[in-house]
């Protein structure tokens, strides 16, 4: 695994053998996930960053989603993106969401379109502005 998280790009050596969690009552989840957080053996690392990182991806890998909705009325797509990091394996889920999503214009950078994708509490935001008078005018190329 190569840590992003800075331009060293360290190539980490990830030993993934956290101990499996037990059917706890929901109190002393947060402390077995912790445990297992610290199971995670990891080498490379030039930075405690590396570590971090490294057990984060092994045990809830998460990423940013970009992509374009339709904007109702045109056949033009605005570009959008999570404000935050949302779960690797939701990501096809969110994308089949998104298709049925059509932004109403003007639309402005950073406008929330998607208040709550898929409950994770990320909201999904406008990444451009679009108006669509400037777009008819010619102001502005689409």
């Amino acid at each position: 695994m190569i840590c992003i998280l800075c331009p060293r790009g360290c190539r980490l050596i990830v030993d993934p053998r956290p101990e499996a969690p037990s059917q706890l009552e929901d109190q002393n989840r947060n402390h077995n996930h912790n445990q297992n957080i610290q199971a995670i053996q990891v080498k490379g690392n030039q930075c405690p960053k590396g570590i971090d990182y490294a057990r984060q991806e092994v045990l809830d890998p998460r990423r940013t989603l970009t992509t374009t909705l339709a904007i109702r009325g045109t056949r033009q797509r605005l570009p959008v993106r999570t404000q935050g990091e949302i779960p690797l394996n939701t990501l096809e889920q969110a994308m089949t969401i998104l298709r049925t999503v059509q932004a109403d214009p003007p639309i402005h950078m950073g406008q929330i379109i998607v208040e709550d994708l898929l409950g994770t509490g990320i909201p999904v935001v406008a990444s451009d502005n679009w108006d669509y008078d400037e777009i008819m005018q010619g102001t502005k190329l689409p």
